[in-house]
């Protein structure tokens, strides 16, 4: 055994005397006057008489002395020792004195830590007192959990170290009380009341120390490093989907959805970035492509399945300090055959064709063989269950397991690009001759090898699997090629070894989280959500590819068919801008590279210029479908695609503050420029003017919101046109004072018609701005907005999200005032600079009670924004809500693919937020970075980084006290005051 102590808590661990205790406080309630519920008792577990004591007083809004308060403490001990009389050894909780007695034949220390006075009365009657080395309970006069003073004398007393003591609790102050000093934590009972437990077990029963030794060990250092770890603690079929995405593993380039490596799939898939097929679907989609990683394992012939009695223990933890993926599971067969297995997976930082894993077999009580099935599936289809929708995007071209190497190579059906697959089986060296290839079968669309291990009980055996993915243009006659070409690959990779690919990973890693990692400390769940968010968003990026972009599902899912939003630049962007610039440039890029489509997407709708798609795939061309359900469940023609037009300033947006953050003017003469031009000649074309009214308007387009379609002058939509065409003009008169004849040329070249600096002020000058319509005022959504009847929000879930106000038409939304997200709050987001706070704050507060934040893109927002209000409270709730988004999995979808714009949005708001970063003006006209940032009372510490112009600058938050440190003398406000940014810190000038 790895640890030589396990110290138990009491009530709820070892017997279920919580119950009597909640019976004898729920009585003591009732005479009070109120009624103590179930969730009440939450709080109760795990602290001192007194403690609960006071918890059950505040409760119900009383205050007593101290002599009342001992009248009715001791009141309700004698209930609750009187409830004692009849317990006995049948009273112990199932499996509990049997485990007990295991670890004390596997020569382990064991020790009772309970805040209970009556402890020893208790393990007494229940004939367990002969099980403990010694007993510490609410007598000995230790500090109530979670302070950890209970556990550490138990330790002292059975000289007992706390880093090799496990500590059994059920109850969230006790887990804290642990891991505060040191122990190893385990939970007894269910996720959502134990998050911060290293592992779980529902109990005592069918449970063994080796179970727990073993499980522990996978998730060794997690008291020292719980804020980069994300723990599957038991299986779910419910939640299978789910945690495919979350334990989703990609590089950019691929990705592969995260099924267990023990037993079936909810939706198995490889991805691969750009890879978009329209074949047998209504719209172009990202295709579900075979998947490389299939494989199963055999114990006497038995599968080991998730799903089945045999399983004795499951855990799976994210390592996203590092990009590795660990599985682990105990499987007994109904031979009686049993064995511990291990799965470590990444999928290459450094090699983007590269995925690997380390598996380790320890047989627990048998020598003989074990099959290993090993395979590429090539069966899967998008959609697929789907009646109507389902879609097979690829044909197998070739299977083959020549030479030790299962190969498939498939053609997308549209395009006639191929995707090729490739693994290995691999012994370490001197062990190869434990595995023997016992079958091979090449199908017409799976290639699978039946691999036999001799296994010795007790003894460790590895193997590795390694695994190639690779995309090209294809040839009609290239299938060979490739096979032999990722043959070779493979033989390469084996021979380097999977110690050295796994290093350079990690290392890569580090280099990455050295420039985007935002550390809060104080706030367990803050900090670790916030970098789970962050993790997966890097691990989308595409690093070498600037024809392909970020979908708004990232690479974990079908979400969205794969398509590239307005999320990309608006949400997603920022986060690259300013950790990782180069990955910034190449997200516009992929812009650049889709103008040809958007200008036939102008040129389709009568309009000049550039309209970008609303969703986009690999060409740029329109690709939103247009049919989908809507939340009643009923058909419904989807307009996005015809009317959501502000994409194309959210772009121009991005260019503008790429270009303000880096100086790269490089990109803007060879990309920005024809970007932000042919989408201001797209825009001036859209504004038409009213006779009527002498003014331009944009018409029958859908805003930010979506509820409501169809409507006339948008305010964000309007407002960044106009901003849009302004900064054009702006751009234009530079350019033209640099090279006015090249200019010119340039122009033309692009399809801009004459005139456009005259024609783009004009518009700009013309166009209906609701937000100088509104003075001081409530800024009116769209026209007409405020004749609609108001539906107030009066309820809220368990994630605090919003619920439908009773009676309401879900068919018929766009008839109230109700908003799925933000739409004047996101010009606020955007162009802070542009209104007063208190202009802001009166429209955030008439706006926020009516979004009802369907879309997860919402919360970030309403948390950036409302740091900077000064509604800090609201703020931090709703940077919770984003930051748990795919974790709590609020918005009810993540199995479809992670919210890729709500990570980026939680970064905002983290940084642009609370960190206080934005862009101020100059007295030279220009823009520096800025700082003025907030914390919430839990936070003692906001570190960040971001990038000015090429130079990392240091942000270092601690309280009121904020620290600022780059590598080169940079200007910069701090609160208001300008000063010089150096590497000794800010200097006010």
């Amino acid at each position: 055994m790895r640890h030589t102590a396990y110290i138990f808590d009491l009530d709820g661990v070892l017997v279920d005397t919580a119950e009597l205790h909640y019976r004898a406080w729920r009585r003591l309630a009732h005479e009070l006057g109120y009624e103590l519920s179930a969730e009440h008792n939450e709080r109760l577990k795990g602290v001192s008489r007194d403690e609960s004591l006071s918890i059950v007083l505040s409760l119900g809004g009383i205050e007593a002395s101290p002599a009342e308060r001992e009248r009715l403490s001791s009141r309700k001990n004698a209930w609750y020792v009187e409830s004692l009389a009849g317990l006995g050894p049948a009273d112990a909780l199932p499996g509990a004195m049997g485990f007990v007695r295991a670890a004390r034949e596997a020569g382990i220390k064991t020790a009772l830590a309970s805040a209970s006075r009556n402890a020893s009365l208790i393990v007494q009657a229940l004939g367990m007192r002969e099980l403990f080395d010694a007993i510490v309970d609410g007598n000995s006069g230790c500090a109530a959990k979670p302070r950890p003073d209970i556990f550490l004398e138990a330790a002292r007393l059975i000289n007992a170290e706390p880093a090799s003591s496990v500590v059994f609790e059920d109850a969230v102050a006790g887990i804290e009380a642990a891991l505060g000093g040191g122990f190893r934590a385990i939970g007894l009972g269910l996720p959502e009341n134990l998050p911060e437990a290293e592992i779980l077990i529902p109990g005592f029963q069918g449970t063994t120390p080796l179970d727990i030794e073993m499980r522990l060990a996978l998730v060794a250092g997690y008291r020292q490093r719980r804020d980069w770890l994300i723990v599957e603690r038991a299986v779910s079929a419910d939640h299978a989907a789910a945690h495919e995405t979350r334990f989703a593993q990609a590089n950019g380039r691929f990705s592969l959805r995260g099924r267990s490596p023990f037993g079936a799939s909810a939706s198995p898939a490889c991805f691969i970035a750009g890879a978009y097929d329209g074949v047998s679907s209504a719209v172009s989609e990202l295709a579900v492509l075979p998947d490389p990683t299939l494989i199963r394992l055999y114990l006497d012939y038995e599968a080991v399945d998730l799903n089945a009695p045999g399983l004795r223990c499951y855990q799976r933890v994210l390592d996203m300090e590092q990009g590795i993926v660990s599985s682990l599971c105990r499987y007994r067969a109904h031979s009686g055959a049993e064995a511990e297995i291990r799965c470590d997976r990444f999928v290459s930082a450094v090699d983007e064709r590269l995925w690997a894993e380390r598996w380790i077999l320890r047989p627990l009580n048998f020598s003989r063989r074990v099959i290993v099935l090993s395979a590429i599936d090539g069966r899967l289809r998008n959609a697929e269950g789907h009646p109507l929708e389902a879609a097979k995007h690829y044909r197998v071209r070739a299977c083959s397991g020549a030479d030790a190497v299962l190969s498939l190579d498939a053609r997308l059906l549209e395009s006639g690009r191929c995707a090729s697959f490739a693994s290995v089986f691999s012994m370490p060296a001197g062990s190869e001759s434990a595995s023997t290839r016992v079958a091979l079968r090449e199908g017409l669309e799976q290639v699978e090898e039946a691999i036999a291990l001799e296994l010795a009980e007790g003894q460790e055996l590895e193997f590795f699997r390694f695994g190639l993915v690779e995309l090209s243009e294809g040839r009609a006659d290239d299938t060979g090629d490739q096979a032999a070409e990722l043959r070779q690959g493979l033989k390469e990779l084996c021979a380097r070894g999977y110690a050295l690919a796994l290093e350079e990973h990690i290392a890569e890693w580090a280099k990455r989280w050295g420039d985007a990692d935002v550390e809060i400390e104080g706030d367990l769940d803050a900090c670790r959500s916030l970098r789970f968010n962050l993790f997966h968003l890097m691990q989308a990026m595409p690093r070498s590819d600037e024809r392909v972009s970020i979908g708004a599902k990232g690479l974990h899912g079908e979400g969205y068919k794969g398509h590239v939003f307005w999320d990309t630049e608006t949400f997603m962007f920022p986060f690259f801008l300013y950790t990782d610039p180069e990955a910034a440039r190449r997200l516009l890029a992929y812009r650049w590279h889709t103008l040809i489509g958007a200008r036939a997407n102008a040129a389709a709708s009568g309009y000049r210029g550039a309209r970008f798609a609303w969703e986009s795939a690999r060409d740029g061309l329109e690709t939103t479908p247009k049919w989908g359900v809507d939340y009643a469940g009923n058909p419904v023609r989807i307009y996005t695609g015809d009317e959501e037009v502000h994409i194309g300033a959210d772009i121009a947006h991005a260019v503008y503050s790429y270009h303000a953050s880096t100086g790269d003017d490089d990109f803007m003469i060879n990309h920005g420029y024809e970007l932000v031009y042919s989408i201001a000649e797209f825009l001036e074309s859209l504004a038409l003017t009213d006779p009527s009214d002498g003014r331009r308007h944009i018409r029958k387009v859908i805003g930010t919101d979506e509820f409501h379609e169809h409507v006339d002058d948008d305010a964000f939509t309007n407002r960044l046109a106009s901003w849009t065409l302004r900064q054009a003009v702006m751009m234009l008169g530079r350019e033209h004072s640099a090279d006015p004849r090249g200019l010119a040329g340039r122009l033309a070249a692009w399809g801009i018609a004459p005139g456009a600096d005259v024609r783009w002020a004009a518009a700009a000058q013309e166009l209906v701005d609701p937000f100088t319509e509104a003075g001081d005022c409530i800024v009116e959504q769209f026209s007409g907005y405020f004749a609609l009847p108001d539906k107030p929000i009066s309820s809220w879930d368990e994630h605090g999200m919003p619920q439908w106000p009773a009676g309401l038409d879900l068919s018929r939304l766009g008839e109230t005032r109700l908003l799925k997200q933000p739409d004047v709050v996101q010009v606020f987001a955007m162009l802070p600079e542009d209104f007063s706070r208190e202009f802001m704050l009166r429209n955030y507060d008439f706006y926020e009670k009516r979004t009802m934040h369907k879309s997860s893109l919402s919360p970030s927002i309403h948390a950036m924004v409302g740091v900077r209000l000064g509604e800090t409270d609201r703020a931090y709730e709703y940077f919770m809500k984003t930051v748990r988004t795919d974790l709590d999995d609020n918005q009810g979808n993540v199995g479809l693919g992670f919210h890729a714009a709500s990570a980026g949005g939680a970064w905002q708001a983290a940084v642009f937020g609370f960190g206080g970063y934005s862009l101020a003006s100059s007295d030279g006209g220009g823009l520096l970075p800025s700082f003025d940032p907030w914390l919430p009372p839990r936070w003692s510490s906001l570190k960040y980084r971001v990038f000015w112009h090429g130079n990392p600058i240091h942000v270092i938050v601690r309280g009121s006290s904020v620290e600022l440190f780059s590598n080169r003398p940079t200007a910069a406000i701090l609160r208001g005051v300008y000063g010089i940014i150096g590497p000794t810190g800010f200097k006010p000038v």
